[in-house]
């Protein structure tokens, strides 16, 4: 278990801006260990790089995606005090086309992000595309009930 001052890390990474709701994106994290303590790699201690979804609620409030977290990265090796990583990161989108906020923060799993303790998060407005294939095959469907309605009278 880590003690409050070892949640004190910096996340850096560009994320695109635009999204497939089917296709996931590999990219590049970059983290940096901002507490007096080594961090050890992911398996032995838990702490790994991940992402979430979040959309805004009917009164402004943030709600997080029901369902996976966006993305894991793993630390390979012990990651020490000042020191830094890139960790690969592969994004899943939502599923759901929408304009949403992607929080990219490190993760304590299963017991907290460290945006609780240190507010390390980075925060991305994302917009998330439907594919074209779903949406010309919604046109299809309602040209086809339009025109099915006409020869029906």
């Amino acid at each position: 278990l880590l003690a409050e001052a070892d949640y004190q890390s910096t996340v850096m990474c560009n994320t695109p801006r635009y999204l497939s709701a089917v296709r996931p994106i590999e990219f590049q994290v970059r983290v940096t260990n901002n507490s007096p303590t080594a961090w050890q790699p992911s398996l032995s201690s838990g702490i790994s790089v991940s992402g979430r979804w979040r959309l805004w609620g009917l009164w402004g409030q943030k709600k997080v995606h029901p369902g996976p977290v966006a993305g894991t990265g793993f630390l390979h090796q012990t990651l020490e005090p000042g020191n830094n990583v890139s960790l690969e990161l592969v994004l899943r989108p939502p599923v759901r086309p929408g304009i949403w906020t992607l929080e990219i923060d490190l993760v304590d799993q299963g017991v907290t992000w460290f945006d609780a303790k240190a507010a390390s998060a980075v925060r991305f407005t994302v917009f998330v595309n439907a594919p074209l294939s779903n949406w010309w095959k919604t046109i299809q469907d309602w040209v086809a009930a339009k025109v099915g309605n006409k020869n029906d009278r």
